[in-house]
């Protein structure tokens, strides 16, 4: 009897306790909402197209240049861009 009154005592109980509450009341206040990562209910988002300007490529190109004193292979430069 003793040593659950000191188990009682320990904050890591009083942590796990009221982690555990707080996750029931959070369930219990979703329980009649929509589960938001449900795929029903996601939005479709429309596809985009990223233009990226010659000048832009051009700069990144120069500055990986300039960082490693060579030009960049193809896979190189397409993570650069």
């Amino acid at each position: 009897m003793l040593a659950q009154m000191k188990v009682l005592r320990e904050p890591l109980v009083h942590f796990a306790v009221l982690g555990a509450m707080l996750f029931a009341l959070s369930a219990l206040a979703r329980r009649g909402a929509a589960d938001p990562r449900s795929p029903a209910r996601a939005p479709v988002a429309a596809p985009r197209t990223v233009t990226i300007a010659t000048s832009d490529v051009d700069a990144a190109r120069a500055q990986f240049r300039a960082a490693s004193k060579r030009e960049p292979s193809p896979p190189e430069l397409a993570d650069l861009v």
